[in-house]
């Protein structure tokens, strides 16, 4: 991670703290004109996965069927936890396959924010 990165990193966990981790911060941290990116994981599950480029931030919003999935279906359990792939996959999705997660940590209920690093390819 470079000095930039880091920094930004500092400056988004400092707001969560102040912000206690709720829905202020939620909606100071990834309200933007462009709406959530719906991702379907194991389990025929969907997520939405807002995202903050300004910060390498992506946050999970799960739902129902989604709490109902981890509860009740196995298929997919081994590859780890579904909101932490569905923003593997929406990186992947974006064209940003170097980029994977390093940080995660749950806001609300239904929230968990995820911080992403990214690699340069190599040549």
């Amino acid at each position: 991670m470079g000095a930039r990165s880091v920094s930004a990193l500092g400056l988004a966990v400092a707001a969560a703290s102040l912000a206690g981790c709720g829905i202020d911060y939620i909606g100071a941290t990834y309200t933007t004109p462009v709406g959530p990116t719906i991702v379907t994981v194991g389990c025929n599950t969907s997520y939405e996965v807002y995202e903050n480029a300004k910060y390498r931030t992506a946050l999970v919003r799960t739902n129902v069927g989604g709490e109902l999935a981890d509860a009740f279906c196995a298929e997919d359990r081994h590859l780890g936890p579904r909101t932490r792939r569905a923003v593997q996959i929406h990186l992947e999705k974006t064209q940003r396959p170097h980029c994977k997660v390093v940080e995660e940590r749950k806001l609300t209920a239904i929230h968990w924010e995820y911080v992403y690093a990214c690699e340069s390819p190599r040549g």
